[in-house]
């Protein structure tokens, strides 16, 4: 779906995608887009207050009456469904925003571009924790974190020409991902994910893959051999049976 008949136009750059009481939320370089998945209708949100900035947005975290976003350079601002009107959240150190997890009932992990993770209050936006790539070889690979993943166990981190991360508990070591002989994440910049109990799905700069350890498969879906318009796959959240891919 193209949200805009110029293919360069800033709103079909599609960075994250979450769904609420059958509303799919999508961030875009244009704004906040509320897609209605049936009649295909869509709403686009721009923040006031932000400008061109404020509204290149590049990831969200939807919880309860509040979506939380995150943005390129100017931190994160939150967006209340019940009135729709955008509100500043939190400035951090590093303002660009890669990806938003929830962890807990009062933090947020913020991934950013050059900073590391951060542990931040969902409240106040303080600043409580960090995870950052160091000289410790069970550091995260790159501070240049693209996606991430806390699923109660383990930490799934996807870094810029570093591999996809991971840690078999919730502690500080980490390892890079690989699947035999088949795929190796080590040197891929890693855009998306979604890690399932039968599969993975893993974006990169050069296509989707598609990996089910159990049946031994690896697929890379790109433009050249399926529907895909890029091969920069920036967000992957599941749809009906399938999912929908969020693309540069």
């Amino acid at each position: 779906m193209i949200f805009d008949r110029d293919i360069f136009s800033l709103s079909n750059l599609i960075s994250d995608i979450k769904e609420s009481k059958g509303n799919y939320w999508i961030t875009t370089a244009d704004g906040l887009i509320s897609l209605e998945s049936e009649s295909r209708t869509y709403t686009l949100y721009r923040s006031p207050e932000g400008g061109k900035e404020g509204n290149d947005m590049t990831a969200l975290l939807i919880e309860g009456d509040t979506i939380y976003i995150g943005t390129r350079t100017a931190g994160m601002i939150t967006f209340h469904l019940s009135t729709r009107t955008f509100h500043p959240f939190s400035s951090l150190e590093n303002h660009h925003v890669k990806s938003l997890d929830r962890v807990g009932d009062s933090s947020l992990y913020v991934s950013t571009n050059g900073g590391g993770i951060k542990k931040i209050s969902s409240r106040t936006g303080e600043i409580l924790d960090s995870i950052e790539h160091s000289s410790d070889r069970n550091s995260i690979s790159s501070n240049a974190v693209y996606s991430f993943l806390w699923d109660g166990n383990i930490f799934w981190v996807g870094t810029y020409m570093g591999g996809l991360n991971y840690t078999p508990s919730v502690d500080t070591l980490f390892t890079v991902y690989n699947y035999e002989d088949k795929f190796d994440s080590r040197y891929h910049n890693i855009r998306s994910f979604k890690i399932g109990k039968e599969s993975k799905l893993i974006g990169t700069r050069n296509g989707l893959y598609y990996i089910a350890e159990d049946k031994e498969e690896v697929f890379l879906y790109t433009t050249r051999n399926s529907v895909l318009t890029s091969d920069i796959i920036l967000s992957v959240f599941p749809y009906k049976d399938g999912y929908l891919i969020g693309t540069y």
